[in-house]
């Protein structure tokens, strides 16, 4: 009876140890989660955006953390707003393809519907995939799909942007 016991607990042992393994797997990394930019929203000082049906729009970061739209006259920007475009640059990226191996002309790229560059890093905004509601970026030589969250604050006027 004694050594059932110890045979079940022994079974008992090798499947929770098992188990964790499986959860776990030890010695396999993850992959780590591909952003649209290398940036971090903190370190971002100034935003240009380009559209083509307005003005361009500049807002620059002073010594003191506040935001300020580089307009005449000098106004300064709500933080609110400001911060909900930083957030692009770390938002996390679907899918991501080469540039080489997609049609610019049918993803809306070229030309791109507009343009948004963080601290001198350049984000072309081109359509959106009709099946799962992705925007089309184009970043550097990649082509990126992210949740379609950030052009109605890109095709805002300046106006929506002050304090």
């Amino acid at each position: 009876m004694k050594s059932r016991w110890l045979t079940n607990i022994l079974l008992f042992t090798t499947v929770v140890i098992l188990i964790l393994i499986a959860r776990y797997e030890p010695g396999i990394e993850e992959p780590g989660v591909e952003t649209v930019t290398p940036l971090r929203a903190s370190d971002i000082e100034q935003i240009t955006v380009t559209r083509p049906l307005r003005d361009d729009m500049v807002l620059e970061r002073d010594k003191d953390g506040f935001w300020w739209i580089a307009h005449e006259p000098r106004l300064p920007a709500e933080t609110f707003q400001v911060n909900a475009l930083t957030r692009l640059a770390e938002q996390a990226v679907t899918r991501s393809y080469p540039v080489s191996e997609m049609d610019l002309h049918q993803l809306e790229l070229d030309p791109p519907r507009a343009s948004l560059t963080l601290n001198g890093t350049q984000i072309d905004f081109g359509g959106i995939d009709a099946l799962e509601n992705q925007r089309y970026l184009r970043v550097g030589d990649r082509i990126k799909l992210v949740p379609d969250l950030y052009l109605y604050l890109i095709e805002a006027g300046y106006t929506q942007f002050v304090r």
